[in-house]
């Protein structure tokens, strides 16, 4: 079999899979329901482990053990402010382990706790399977999406994600970029010389990137935005909003009750979805709480009215994105929007309010258009096609880089915005007599105080050569490569010695990956057990059927006992395959 290359399009509430053809096409690869786009949930029961649909579908019946939101919180610390806020909502439980914040849930029948690497690993191993079996034939690489605004950090953290589910990471691409790239492949790459912005709003993560096309080259201009404003907390507003009505209706609050405040939210969520083509939509939930059901009418304007903060703050981004690229409203000759949430009527009527004169784009689905462009970005690293081979992608880099220097000072060595793959070097100098060895703290962020920033890892560089304050100097040079990944060196000007580091928070060498590849192949043998069992279960369950259809009067009784008793035990916990199995050979060889 030959080994094709996808792009994926990792999302916080949903996930897309896309294969660029030889024909020229992209097309988006189904997964085994036939939907284009894969939920980013995981389930575990004490029999199973749940991956997408499957996992949503049973999100409250199993509240405890159903995961999510792994995008929001891979590659960030645990006393990330977002992160804790974010925490609030969640209804899965978490514990903090190495400064991380982790999953804390029963997996057959196990306590264990999972990493967000290996939750997004999980994730990205069905997406291959499924591309897989669709394609038929072999992955082994992709390129995947990441929000423009992920940090160093997050970045490194989705590569090992990818490592677990045993794919090559190409390149890890902007998600807004993405959009650009399958824009410009649906107009076949006429873009003449265009600035476009991509307004880029999904469930959980934003992003607003201006890119200029010249011909066939893209280059980004600069990136903003959000990795905590998406769809789901237009659901959470209007969930909150419907509180002290759902405990008139109930008699009961639903807030902390967890079955109810899941089945109230995905309600909400439809309704969201209405409210894009219809002017109200009703929310109603059987049986929510107390017994009893609810019952709402929401109209389009309240709905926008409880959200208009938080579509408010897309704005923002647009004004940061357009000061950082030196650029005014005027300039912008169109505007792309991407993302499911970009769908609601109130965010395009103000990005259009923003813009007066600028035609905002359709990119066909929004919720497909990120994989596609991924797809035709693998398709350029592998050249697939000679059309595709002649344009040029340039990125940038989403927050500032730099050391922290002497009074917590940040010195900064990459600006924000800065063309990647890219390179800087800052000249430094001893800050006492005699000093034997300096400490580099790497920080990423905009704050002039080091430690209010990011810290993303420090290094140090001994036994330098003695002398006076200032006499010693050094260059750190900064390097980041085409995925945004940092790696850092400093070298002493008079003697030549040097220490450098690729900044890896999730440290990646071949001993942890190993042990990331070994959980999720011990969870896949742990799911064909079960399948095979769920196997032989409803063989023996379809025999007893045909007993049952088959029993004579003189024999009815005992036989009758002998399907209830084998019934009753089939639904004895911790039965195995094999126990099922040599219960219908004997029911077989005492009944044929």
């Amino acid at each position: 079999m030959s080994s094709e290359c996808i792009g994926i399009d990792l999302g916080t509430t949903a996930c897309c899979v896309a294969v660029y053809r030889a024909d020229g096409r992209v097309e988006v690869i189904p997964n085994s329901q036939g939907n284009l786009v894969t939920p980013s949930y995981v389930a575990f029961s004490d029999k199973q482990r749940l991956i997408g649909d499957e996992a949503k579908a049973q999100l409250d019946r199993n509240v405890d053990n159903t995961i999510y939101d792994a995008k929001r919180m891979i590659g960030r610390m645990s006393e990330d402010e977002h992160l804790q806020t974010a925490r609030s909502s969640w209804k899965f439980k978490t514990v903090e382990r190495k400064g991380q914040l982790c999953y804390d849930v029963v997996c057959y029948g196990e306590k264990k706790v999972l990493t967000p690497v290996q939750v997004s690993g999980m994730i990205l191993s069905r997406l291959k399977k499924e591309a897989e079996k669709f394609l038929e034939t072999s992955i082994s690489e992709a390129v995947i999406t990441v929000p423009a605004y992920f940090n160093n950090t997050q970045r490194e953290a989705t590569v090992l994600a990818a490592q677990a589910a045993d794919l090559k990471v190409l390149r890890i691409i902007n998600e807004p970029t993405a959009a650009i790239l399958a824009h410009c492949d649906d107009q076949k790459f006429a873009t003449g010389d265009k600035k476009i912005l991509v307004y880029d709003l999904g469930g959980g993560t934003f992003d607003i990137t201006i890119v200029e096309c010249q011909d066939e080259i893209l280059e980004v201009l600069a990136t903003s935005g959000n990795s905590f404003l998406g769809g789901r907390d237009f659901d959470q507003k209007l969930a909150e909003y419907l509180f002290t009505e759902v405990e008139k209706q109930c008699g009961k609050c639903v807030k902390d009750n967890k079955r109810a405040f899941i089945r109230l939210l995905q309600a909400c969520n439809i309704a969201k979805h209405q409210l894009s083509s219809a002017a109200s939509a009703t929310i109603a939930v059987d049986n929510l709480i107390n017994g009893k059901d609810f019952l709402s009418k929401i109209s389009r304007a309240r709905f926008e009215k409880l959200n208009e903060h938080l579509f408010k703050k897309t704005l923002d981004s647009i004004q940061t994105a357009l000061t950082d690229a030196k650029l005014q409203k005027k300039d912008i000759d169109a505007v792309l929007m991407v993302g499911g949430s970009s769908r609601i009527s109130k965010i395009r009527q103000m990005v259009k309010d923003f813009f007066p004169d600028t035609p905002l784009l359709n990119s066909g689905n929004p919720e497909e258009t990120v994989a596609r462009g991924a797809a035709i970005q693998a398709s350029l690293i592998k050249a697939f096609s000679d059309q595709l081979m002649q344009v040029v992608l340039i990125d940038v880099c989403p927050l500032s880089l730099g050391v922290q220097s002497q009074d917590d000072v940040m010195s900064f060595i990459i600006k924000r915005n800065s063309t990647i793959p890219c390179q800087a070097t800052k000249t430094f100098e001893t800050v006492s007599d005699n000093q034997e060895a300096i400490n580099f703290a790497i920080f990423e962020g905009e704050r002039s105080i080091a430690s209010e920033n990011n810290k993303l890892d420090s290094f140090k560089l001994e036994d330098i050569k003695p002398g006076l304050k200032g006499e010693q100097k050094y260059d750190v040079t900064f390097s980041i490569d085409v995925n945004g990944i940092l790696s850092a060196r400093a070298e002493e000007r008079d003697t030549g010695k040097c220490e450098e580091i690729t900044i890896k928070r999730e440290k990646h060498d071949p001993e942890e990956v190993q042990i990331l590849l070994d959980d999720e192949q011990k969870f896949a043998k742990q799911d064909r057990i079960e399948m095979r069992r769920i196997h032989a279960k409803q063989k023996l369950e379809e025999y007893l059927y045909q007993l049952r259809k088959r029993k004579k009067p003189k024999n009815d009784s005992e036989l009758h006992k002998t399907i209830s008793d084998a019934e009753v035990w089939l639904e004895t916990k911790n039965i195995t395959e094999q126990e099922i199995q040599e219960k219908l050979e004997k029911l077989k060889s005492d009944h044929n």
